[in-house]
């Protein structure tokens, strides 16, 4: 039976081992430069394969999760790598592939927060079996991913966070190199990753703070009656419109993010968590819906008739180019909403969707930039940005 990975322990230089998945081997880089990760271990992917001998097996190989059990005496070997620990785990998935730069799989597998020593073993084991799921199948299946049944998984010390958030070394909608991007909700990040909460907004452009701050009404926290550990609560009055970071909060966030970027060589979204006074680090993973994205620092758009031209040879009169951008933007609008997109989403691109043609020297062209903003606004950026370069040729 393979080892646990613990955290603590990787001090030297040496490589992460093999098998623990993206998510943990960045945690335990993190881990080495110093950077206040939570205590962590890592089962690694081996050591569920271990447990999976043909008896638990389908015909074709595939693990049955009911006949499936962590071995005597598993869960005491773990709590015993947080000796004087007396708090709650929060339980993630790290699969091979998973935070990779192409393909993130956020959102595809399960994650368990507060969960009490005693049921520490089957949330091991209900985080391992997400990778068994349908829904992880089909997207691993829409990225012509190969599949594989076996995830490691991360335990690890929960923060009871009184402000969380996701920070980004660049700005991943606009393409803006230069410009760090800020969300943060008081209380547990749950709401601010499903999408449940309004954030507040720092753009940081060479030390310059642009605030966008929401009123605030609810925050998620721990409670230990509630399923989950998380109760959404109402939150005092005179919080609905204070900053959820102070200045001081906000250049730690942001000399944090610039760290990681430095050591990972490449533009990283974290998340992290204060509790007090103290900024934890609790992931990690490369930006991956920037790749093809101008940098607008440089104030210049793309613009590209690759495909347009077909419906629009020649030269186009002015009138009939001021009649076809408002069809363009309408059309758009309509779409997104279609998809889901918030009114108060659509409202903010507003200046993308009325720009998604343009007209030069009498030829219509695609603003590639308006196109990109619009498709991130989507989920499946990655997939839906090959497709749209598909249709319209660009990469030619």
């Amino acid at each position: 039976m393979n080892e646990l990975v613990v955290a603590a322990k990787q001090t030297s230089n040496a490589p992460a081992p093999e098998g623990i998945g993206g998510k943990a081997r960045n945690l335990l880089r993190l881990n080495k430069l110093d950077l206040n990760v939570p205590p962590f271990v890592v089962i690694p992917s081996q050591w569920f394969e271990d447990l999976c001998g043909p008896e638990q097996r389908d015909a074709q190989g595939v693990p049955i999760f009911e006949q499936i059990q962590l071995p005597v005496g598993a869960t005491q070997q773990i709590l015993a790598q947080f000796e004087g620990f007396k708090g709650y785990f929060a339980v993630r998935s790290s699969y091979k592939e998973e935070d990779a730069a192409g393909h993130s799989y956020a959102g595809q597998f399960k994650s368990r927060l507060f969960v009490p020593p005693a049921e520490l073993g089957a949330a091991i084991l209900d985080v391992w079996s997400s990778s068994l799921s349908a829904h992880v199948a089909a997207y691993q299946a829409s990225l012509d991913l190969e599949q594989h049944f076996f995830l490691s998984v991360i335990v690890q010390e929960m923060v009871d966070a009184e402000v969380s958030g996701v920070a980004f070394s660049m700005n991943p909608l606009t393409g803006h190199r230069h410009q760090q991007v800020v969300n943060a909700v008081f209380g547990l990040g749950e709401g601010l990753v499903s999408g449940d909460l309004e954030a507040d907004q720092y753009l940081i452009t060479k030390g310059q703070i642009e605030r966008k701050l929401v009123h605030k009404t609810h925050a998620y926290r721990f409670h230990a009656g509630e399923k989950g550990g998380l109760i959404k609560q109402t939150i005092d009055t005179e919080l609905a419109t204070a900053p959820t970071l102070s200045n001081a909060q906000l250049r730690q966030v942001v000399t944090l993010v610039e760290q990681v970027k430095v050591q990972f060589g490449r533009h990283q979204d974290i998340e992290f968590a204060f509790k007090g006074d103290t900024l934890y680090l609790l992931q990690a993973r490369p930006v991956t819906a920037f790749h093809h994205q101008p940098d607008i620092a440089g104030h210049y758009i793309v613009w590209d008739n690759s495909n347009i031209i077909e419906s629009y040879p020649g030269i186009t009169a002015p009138l009939t180019f001021s009649y076809i951008i408002r069809l363009y933007e309408k059309a758009y609008r309509q779409f997104v909403a279609l998809m889901g997109v918030s009114p108060k989403a659509i409202e903010r691109n507003a200046e993308d969707f009325a720009h998604m043609l343009g007209f030069l020297n009498g030829r219509i062209y695609y603003n590639l930039r308006s196109w990109y903003k619009m498709i991130s606004m989507l989920p499946g950026y990655s997939f839906n940005a090959r497709f749209m370069e598909q249709m319209m040729g660009v990469k030619e």
